[in-house]
């Protein structure tokens, strides 16, 4: 199961919040209002899209074979964090379309605030309960790390602090599920080879990243889905599909330059 292997390409939209209305300073994106996000899932069912669980994308590293079975049209749903308009809104308009989707929990702030995430916000948003967690898993939604504490940069973090984010979070996580966690989201899409080592090393079966055109095993790229309404979303995946069928090409390309510029610098 290595980290290198390419796999078939499978938009997986990122979300962080669902709210109301976005009344806020969000430098970042991360919230979309219920209206939105009602109308992404409206679409994406239009148009016969089929959301599938980051199991089925995980097993594909197991068996590449499986992408035959994959439905044409087949998508997956991610947030990030863990907060509690997750469950307040978000949850309802997933069941309402018949979706499923993975939750990344920052285990050491399941029921607290978002102390991890002030710096970029002077909102203090209530985090998911433990008692909520239980119950959205016991309806099929799949919960992930997204380490113990959100770290501003996992990267740079010492070998012990960092095995310990990963590893120490699926612990708490699966203490409250009961169940095994097996999927992975890097605080903030930072990532780098050596982290890619440490998620494998700690039982997980995928890691997703952020936007770009990497889908492997270790480092999942992801759809930003942002603020538009439906039309807007499927275009951005449209668009991001060409980039990730693009990067084989784009690939030979690079090197070259690369090479060129080791040789005149």
């Amino acid at each position: 199961m290595g980290s290198d292997r390419v796999l078939p390409w499978i938009p997986i939209l990122m979300y962080h919040r669902v709210v109301p209305e976005i009344v806020e300073p969000d430098p970042f994106g991360n919230c979309i209002t219920v209206r939105a996000f009602a109308s992404h899932l409206s679409w994406l069912r239009r148009l016969n899209f089929t959301c599938v669980s980051l199991d089925a994308i995980a097993a594909l590293a197991d068996e590449p074979t499986h992408a035959v079975a994959a439905p044409r049209r087949a998508f997956a749903i991610t947030f990030d964090d863990g907060y509690q308009d997750n469950y307040d809104h978000a949850w309802p308009v997933l069941a309402e379309h018949g979706f499923t989707a993975t939750i990344f929990l920052v285990s050491g702030a399941i029921g607290g605030y978002n102390d991890f995430d002030r710096a970029n916000t002077p909102e203090r948003v209530p985090m998911l309960s433990a008692s909520q967690v239980q119950q959205m898993h016991a309806a099929g939604i799949t919960f992930g790390s997204h380490t113990r504490s959100h770290p501003r940069d996992l990267v740079e973090q010492p070998r012990a602090a960092a095995e310990g984010e990963i590893r120490h979070s699926r612990e708490e996580i699966e203490d409250v599920v009961q169940a095994p966690i097996q999927h992975f989201s890097y605080p903030y899409t930072r990532v780098h080879p050596r982290l890619e080592g440490h998620v494998r090393e700690a039982g997980y079966r995928s890691a997703c990243a952020g936007v770009g055109t990497s889908f492997t095993q270790f480092r999942l790229s992801r759809v930003f889905a942002s603020q538009q309404h439906g039309p807007g979303l499927v275009t951005q995946m449209g668009i991001r599909r060409i980039k990730h069928l693009a990067r084989p090409l784009l690939r030979p390309q690079a090197a070259t330059l690369a090479d060129r510029r080791m040789r005149t610098g």
